[in-house]
């Protein structure tokens, strides 16, 4: 589901910086990673770019320099208090190709449910679920991995499961259900499904019940087609569907709208890794999918004894809203903006009672009641702040969807839990 996608290799970074800085016969290096300068004539710099693309350490940290979403998560705090390590997240999509330098050790073999099967860590002809495991675990490469893309759950593994190959579309049978099982019985305890299913027949929806019943989060994208979306995956009881925001904290304008939405996450302008270790920007519900299902791994990480339910439920209630819509009345979830955006650090360190152990989402038909967990729920550090803006580290969370009947949240209910980021 991602749109606008480019392509890039470190060698091909001069062409974007050249194009993105130059201005007609000069160049403005104001608004370059590289460089702070006056204007110049283009000859010389060009010789310069052409240096500066050879050398790939400084090439890739630019692509790091790009990552907003990680530096409105305020990461460096939160891999402080979790990276993921020890949650296995399984990424449904095109395969991955785990030879990229900042994916390498960190996906596991898994399976390609597609005619002619295999594994679906060796290649990725179309590339998405490159970008979208990179979006949730590379580590980056380098001295202290400080070249490349980073995910926001770096110590979470990506076991992924190929669902397509070669183009946007579901293989033969049915692959999506086939999938989640695997997944489920593989050890993913989180499970990212960045594409759209508008038709669920009785396989994919005994896939989801399974997994549901097996304490796993499913989380889907919700689509940017600027429409109403209230069918197919974003609508199956439990599942957590999720929409995009942009560098501002605002809505995209782009993303879909749901009476099923849950979250909202970074979705505009949004770097990862791409096949042959090549990078890409895009913009699509599907990077901010990937960033719910990573902040998700940091919580299961952070709090291995809460079920998936209390999981969802420390997610929404650590969720923020929009600048543009703080100290409004709103009943939430809201169709446009379902809970808020995510901001994992609140997730993590918040004073939030677990609460029951089926979590606030409504129960798909025939699931049985789960038992209560074996201990109480960890407290995080209650932290408050002054007010939140994305650019100040706001954008922090998770996830969460409510299917039919949906709890009316009012804003005042979270007033006290706006601003929690440091800046």
């Amino acid at each position: 589901m991602a749109a606008k996608t480019g392509n890039y290799s470190p060698s091909y970074q001069v062409v974007c910086e050249v194009r993105r800085c130059f201005k007609l016969s000069r160049i403005r290096l104001s608004g370059c990673c590289w460089w702070r300068a006056a204007s110049v004539s283009c000859a010389p710099l060009i010789v310069a770019f052409v240096w500066l693309a050879s050398n790939s350490a400084i090439a890739e940290d630019c692509y790091r320099s790009k990552q907003w979403a990680l530096s409105a998560f305020n990461v460096d705090v939160v891999w402080k208090v979790s990276t993921g390590v020890g949650v296995v997240v399984g990424v449904l999509d095109s395969g991955v190709d785990s030879g990229h330098p900042d994916l390498v050790g960190q996906a596991l073999p898994g399976i390609s449910v597609i005619q002619g099967g295999g594994l679906a860590n060796v290649a990725d002809n179309f590339g998405h679920g490159t970008r979208i495991s990179g979006l949730i675990a590379a580590k980056g490469h380098g001295p202290d991995g400080s070249q490349g893309v980073k995910g926001l759950s770096p110590g979470a593994k990506i076991l992924p499961v190929k669902l397509s190959d070669g183009d946007s579309t579901y293989g033969p049978g049915n692959p999506l259900a086939r999938g989640i099982r695997y997944a489920v019985d593989h050890g993913a305890k989180v499970i990212n499904i960045s594409a759209l299913l508008n038709v669920l027949g009785q396989p994919e929806r005994d896939a989801l019940q399974y997994a549901h019943d097996k304490d796993v989060i499913v989380v889907v994208g919700i689509g940017q087609t600027a429409t109403e979306n209230d069918i197919g995956l974003p609508a199956f009881p439990g599942v957590v569907s999720v929409g995009g925001v942009d560098q501002n904290g605002e809505l995209w304008r782009e993303s879909n709208s749901s009476r099923y939405l849950t979250l909202l996450a970074p979705a505009v302008g949004i770097v990862s890794t791409a096949p042959h270790g090549a990078y890409s920007q895009a913009d699509g519900t599907s990077d901010a999918t990937a960033y719910v299902s990573a902040a998700a791994a940091l919580v299961r990480a952070r709090f291995p004894h809460l079920t998936a339910g209390q999981v969802v439920n420390r997610l929404i209630r650590s969720a923020g809203l929009p600048p543009s819509v703080q100290g409004a009345h709103l009943a939430l979830p809201d169709p446009r903006l379902g809970y808020g955006f995510v901001r994992p650090y609140s997730a993590l360190t918040m004073d939030i009672d677990p609460g029951p152990a089926a979590g606030p989402l409504p129960q798909p038909a025939g699931t049985p009641t789960p038992a209560p967990t074996a201990s109480p729920g960890r407290p995080g550090t209650a932290f408050t702040a002054g007010a939140t803006t994305l650019a100040l580290g706001g954008l922090l969370g998770a996830a969460y969807v409510v299917i039919r009947r949906r709890r009316e949240v009012h804003r005042s209910s979270q007033s006290s839990r706006s601003s929690e980021e440091p800046s």
